[in-house]
């Protein structure tokens, strides 16, 4: 709690798609076109990133909420309580969602620019006072495509003047940053004279895209705000026969014009795009650096491994050119089984 108490202004702001619902008003956001085991990451004690170790900075900590539930809402610091909110992302079965709490007082509005998207609760007293959740599709911000690599740091900008990043994982799936901008875009007046604190995540799976909650505000927003800002996410779970039927489906496709059995490419279509590489960590040891393997080229791009147990490599002559491809060696794709879905907070 002390840790929060000593921020000169705390901010926290939310990139969200989907459904909120909880105790305040429901809304719906929809992703941009452009588009883990759990970790609780908090915000620094103090407003210089270059006070805190080499250690604290590759770090994450895992802390409780704050012991009381009240929140200052306007600039002659009364009080009013914390309500509990749920954002659902996407639309669908399963669906991530983001969890945090506002004062009940302040008021929900659909907020957006460009290709992000999402909802501010705004202090009726002070509109620079907000708790924004936004979600964007723009993929390119945060993904490498040469190294194949998610970065969540890329979510404003890279390198941009004023976000200061602490806390980010070994995965760079989530972080905490610090945003001295003086600019919330979400505002009434984009010109705020509060520091911004916040989480972000990229959320991989169905279709990937990042999401970020920020508080602009009294410093005991963020020490009230910031703990309770949790990642719900369903990961699914594969066993290494439907990742091999997977990998063999889309290399299938992408050589054509062979073509696997209707009922198979249907299975597969479904649910390729729920695998990741956050299943990892629930995978057998002895079968995990095959799983990543067949996830890495799941994801894209494909190549064609030197092996695969239970499948020939076929060279087909055909008129476009040779194909080569590997096929279940008794011709029968394996019966599909659903994965075991994993919820995990983060």
């Amino acid at each position: 709690m002390k840790q929060y108490k000593k921020w000169a202004t705390a901010g926290v702001a939310l990139t969200i798609m989907g459904t909120v619902a909880g105790c305040s008003t429901n809304g719906d956001v929809s992703p941009g076109s452009n588009a883990t085991n759990s970790t609780k990451d908090v915000a620094p004690s103090n407003n210089t990133v270059a006070n805190r170790t080499a250690g604290e900075n590759n770090a994450t900590a895992n802390t409780s909420a704050p012991s009381i539930n009240t929140a200052t809402t306007n600039s002659t610091n009364t009080v009013t309580s914390m309500v509990s909110v749920t954002v659902s992302l996407t639309n669908g079965q399963s669906t991530p969602s983001i969890s945090f709490k506002v004062p009940s007082e302040w008021v929900k509005q659909k907020v957006g620019q460009g290709d992000s998207s999402g909802y501010a609760w705004v202090n009726p007293h002070d509109a620079s006072q907000q708790i924004d959740v936004i979600t964007s599709g723009n993929i390119s911000a945060i993904k490498n495509y040469t190294t194949e690599q998610w970065d969540v740091t890329g979510i404003f900008g890279h390198g941009t003047r004023g976000i200061s990043w602490i806390g980010v994982s070994s995965d760079k799936l989530t972080g905490s940053f610090i945003d001295t901008t003086g600019m919330n875009p979400y505002a009434k007046s984009e010109q705020t004279p509060y520091t911004g604190y916040g989480k972000a995540f990229i959320v991989q799976s169905p279709n990937p895209f990042s999401v970020f909650v920020e508080a602009w505000g009294m410093p005991l927003h963020a020490d009230t705000v910031l703990p309770t800002i949790h990642l719900h996410e369903t990961v699914y779970v594969f066993s290494q026969a439907m990742l091999k039927e997977i990998y063999a489906v889309k290399y299938l496709s992408s050589v054509g014009p062979i073509i696997p059995p209707q009922n198979v490419a249907n299975d597969v279509n479904k649910w390729a795009p729920y695998v990741s590489m956050s299943m990892l960590p629930y995978a057998p040891a002895s079968e995990q650096v095959l799983d990543k393997q067949l996830i890495q080229n799941i994801q894209g791009p494909m190549t064609l491994l030197k092996s695969l147990s239970g499948y020939t490599l076929h060279h087909e002559q055909l008129p476009s050119g040779n194909r080569t491809y590997w096929y279940p060696s008794n011709n029968k794709f394996p019966t599909w089984v659903d994965p075991t879905p994993q919820q995990i907070i983060k």
